[in-house]
């Protein structure tokens, strides 16, 4: 397994059962089929998670933890065994990032507040709504749909992820109305 593999399949036999999550990010566009390269692993877990239940599943990753504080700035942050969670700023974000395999993994808790039909790939209660689960590797993972990740990319001009993701829906098919939905909320015409 590569870096990206290696870290989720990490994270969803150490804690996946623990909180209610999805897979966003590049990783997620991978494991539903559109040829990118994952060069890290973002996992999101409901907002309505708690701090607890939050810092419980970290302990799975003490052995992946940085021995020393490496930055408090949330860019930078890696989780420590003494400081596994950091927030930003602003406390939309309550966030664990560990190396696993030279690879990036990321849990993080985004409490922004959207109407609940809002759907957007990390924000509000909208999106959960949308989450699909795909097989992967011999589990079952939780993901972000790749429509809604679409209009993520388009918004980020991210034109070569957009392409590959383009590319899978031309050949499997997609949810035209939830892709449209989507590309609204992210104010996509």
């Amino acid at each position: 397994m590569v870096g990206w593999e290696q870290a989720l399949d990490t994270f969803v036999s150490r804690a996946g059962e623990a909180v209610c999550w999805m897979l966003v990010g590049s990783a997620a566009t991978r494991v539903q089929g559109a040829l990118v390269d994952p060069a890290d692993v973002d996992i999101l877990v409901h907002p309505e998670t708690s701090d607890s239940d939050l810092g419980a599943i970290t302990a799975a990753f003490v052995p992946y933890a940085a021995t020393h504080t490496v930055s408090e700035e949330p860019d930078y942050f890696l989780s420590t065994p003494d400081q596994p969670l950091a927030a930003t700023p602003d406390g939309t974000w309550l966030f664990g990032r560990w190396m696993i395999a030279g690879c990036k993994l990321e849990v993080a808790r985004i409490r922004v507040d959207l109407d609940a039909t809002t759907i957007i790939e990390t924000l509000g209660t909208g999106v959960w709504d949308t989450r699909r689960t795909v097989p992967w590797r011999g589990h079952h993972v939780p993901v972000v749909p790749l429509e809604v990740q679409l209009a993520t990319m388009l918004s980020r001009g991210l034109d070569q992820r957009v392409s590959a993701v383009r590319a899978h829906l031309d050949a499997d098919g997609g949810d035209e109305v939830l892709l449209a939905q989507a590309m609204n909320d992210r104010g996509i015409r």
